[in-house]
């Protein structure tokens, strides 16, 4: 499930914030936007775990999980 994510724009955090609050223990899903750094900050800061990030054309993606859950990043 890829999510779209809109740049630096406070709206897109909402909309990332509402799809974690949705996430269940054992969901894995993958975020699109142009702010990689901001979005890492995010999650961090909600204990939300994630993999490197990756771009793709003018924007990255990267993977996101609970926090409780180390072992998804494999």
């Amino acid at each position: 499930m890829a999510n779209e994510i809109a740049g630096r724009e406070p709206q897109g955090w909402i909309q990332v914030l509402g799809l974690l609050s949705r996430l269940g223990d054992d969901e894995r899903i993958e975020l699109k936007g142009r702010d990689p750094e901001g979005l890492c900050r995010l999650l961090d800061y909600v204990d939300c775990r994630h993999g490197a990030p990756e771009r793709e054309g003018d924007q990255w993606r990267m993977a996101v999980w609970h926090g409780r859950h180390r072992d998804l990043a494999h």
